[in-house]
């Protein structure tokens, strides 16, 4: 019963949490949202209660954790050089002043949106 709880309360965190970023435009509010349907996920790995649904729910942790990570560390970079990121339209000047931390940036988006072939999209498959 607890399991089945799990579940569901993991498939409503990442409705819930799509449906609020999709209409987010400060950066901090769609990362918030971004966490709670991580988190959904990881309580539908738990929600499984099997120990493959566990070690998915770690993999995916972890994954999630890198990716959160190198993206924060990039705003934190940028944010350093004296560009503020409030929203999500000053990302698109990012590119144009600071290409490298830009890649990286897009590299740790792409695996948080769980496009192939980088980890996200493993973790989230």
């Amino acid at each position: 019963m607890l399991l089945n709880l799990s579940f569901i309360l993991g498939m409503l965190s990442v409705i819930v949490g799509t449906v609020g970023a999709l209409y987010q435009e400060k950066l901090q509010r769609l990362i918030a949202f971004s966490g709670i349907v991580n988190m959904g996920f990881i309580m539908i790995g738990f929600g499984c209660g099997t120990v493959t649904g566990f070690a998915a729910a770690l993999y995916y942790l972890v994954t999630y954790i890198v990716s959160f990570t190198l993206f924060v560390a990039s705003i934190v970079t940028v944010q350093g050089l004296h560009t503020e990121i409030k929203t999500i339209t000053r990302l698109v000047t990012v590119a144009s002043s600071h290409g490298p931390i830009a890649i990286i940036m897009t590299i740790a988006l792409f695996s948080l949106a769980g496009i192939p072939p980088l980890a996200g999209f493993y973790a989230k498959l």
